[in-house]
């Protein structure tokens, strides 16, 4: 079987002279390689890191997203042609629409964050994902995490309860009334 394993961008931070994932989207990370590691045991499997530039401007001397992110993974133990990129995409939405016309896998595994799967459920509501919605499985990192023992339920909420991840959920949560409202910017 041929899995394709997305891994969709999510924040940066500089630590010192360097950018790092932040701890949210290192637990994408972390949940990529290991799925990684469990399927290519009995599959032929790709990592694929979608989503290159924020379009939120407080990143725009940030160095491009995909290539930390592969790094980061590199570093884990995946060796460069074992990872694709693609660094244009700067939504989510941009990167379903990317997934949509270059992964053509009927086994497509999207690793995301819990508090961002409903986002992308709803955009995959619309009518321009209907062939690709059939083919996908979203997951959430921290649940492929805590069911396989990597980290504990209680270090995921903690984190969870820190003032910063609380108001990213809210802008989560409002992105998600805007689409229903068809107020959300998709470009």
């Amino acid at each position: 079987m041929n899995f394709k394993i997305i891994i969709l961008t999510g924040f940066l931070r500089k630590y010192k002279n360097n950018y790092k994932s932040d701890k949210l989207s290192y637990l994408r990370i972390i949940a990529g390689y290991y799925i990684y590691k469990k399927l290519s045991l009995k599959n032929k499997v790709n990592i694929i890191i979608v989503g290159g530039k924020s379009r939120d401007n407080k990143y725009i001397n940030y160095p491009n997203f995909t290539l930390i992110i592969k790094k980061e993974l590199m570093d884990l133990g995946l060796k460069s042609n074992q990872i694709r990129i693609d660094n244009k995409s700067k939504s989510t939405y941009e990167s379903l629409l990317w997934i949509n016309k270059n992964i053509k896998s009927k086994k497509i595994i999207i690793l995301t964050n819990y508090y961002h799967i409903n986002r992308i459920k709803y955009f995959l509501k619309l009518p321009i994902f209907n062939k690709l919605i059939k083919r996908i499985n979203i997951q959430s990192s921290e649940k492929i995490l805590i069911d396989n023992s990597i980290t504990s339920k209680k270090s995921i909420e903690l984190l969870y309860n820190t003032v910063k991840i609380k108001k990213l959920i809210s802008r989560e949560k409002q992105g998600i009334r805007d689409l229903i409202k068809g107020q959300y910017k998709l470009k």
